[in-house]
């Protein structure tokens, strides 16, 4: 059998580095292209991704390289371009400053949120742009400023030129794309790539959806407009 393994933020290098030691127990590491094609489910190869462009995947580039493990980084380029933090990150920066997050939902909504569980879940139901408009009703009224959470520009092309690690799409901003109209769907999904290739000069091919639960995060809509301009999702 072939797998895909996802990680995100890598809290903790160690641990990282076990999780791998323990994958290739069973499994040989190789190419996102290789995993894709190859149909013979004896050779139990895997590819490892990683999406979003955490800071801590500097440290992690570095593993890779040196063990020389294939992976994928997923990133939003007008997120790494703009130093601009996901819209969840400063979601969860809210709530470490102690942020009652649940009053200021069901104020500026007019909502009936009932405790800090529902946060994301109700969040993940707007339109990217109502999300834009909440955070930056938060950070005035609290008069927070920005942590940058991810890795650099100049740190994401240094990555893009490695020859075991490649850069794929993961929209601009990182919307949940269902609740999109088609034309900003689209555009996410679309302008992702050319904003990738123009900033690292290389090709972009591939794509992960953010969040990525088929129906809930996105749809059909998505997956045949993709099949357009990607060569795997």
């Amino acid at each position: 059998m072939n797998r895909i393994y996802v990680f995100h933020e890598v809290k903790y290098l160690e641990i990282f580095i076990s999780h791998l030691n323990f994958i290739k127990r069973k499994f040989n590491f190789s190419t996102l292209d290789d995993v894709l094609k190859n149909n013979d489910k004896k050779n139990n190869l895997c590819h490892i991704t990683f999406d979003d462009g955490d800071i801590s995947f500097n440290k992690v580039s570095e593993y890779l390289e040196k063990e020389k493990i294939h992976s994928t980084l997923f990133v939003s380029p007008k997120i790494i371009s703009e130093r601009k933090n996901y819209w969840f990150q400063d979601i969860e920066n809210f709530i470490k400053k102690k942020i009652n997050l649940v009053v200021e939902l069901n104020n500026f909504y007019s909502v009936d949120i009932k405790d800090g569980s529902f946060i994301f879940p109700y969040l993940k139901t707007l339109k990217f742009y109502e999300i834009e408009n909440f955070k930056n009703f938060i950070k005035n009224k609290h008069k927070i400023r920005d942590e940058y959470k991810n890795i650099s520009l100049n740190n994401l092309r240094d990555i893009s030129r490695s020859k075991f690690i490649k850069i794929g799409s993961h929209t601009l901003n990182h919307p949940i794309l269902s609740n999109e109209t088609q034309e900003n769907s689209h555009k996410e999904i679309r302008e992702s790539k050319l904003n990738l290739e123009q900033l690292l000069d290389c090709e972009i091919n591939s794509f992960a959806y953010p969040n990525g639960l088929y129906e809930v995060d996105f749809g059909s809509r998505e997956v045949e407009y993709i099949k357009k301009i990607y060569k795997t999702a």
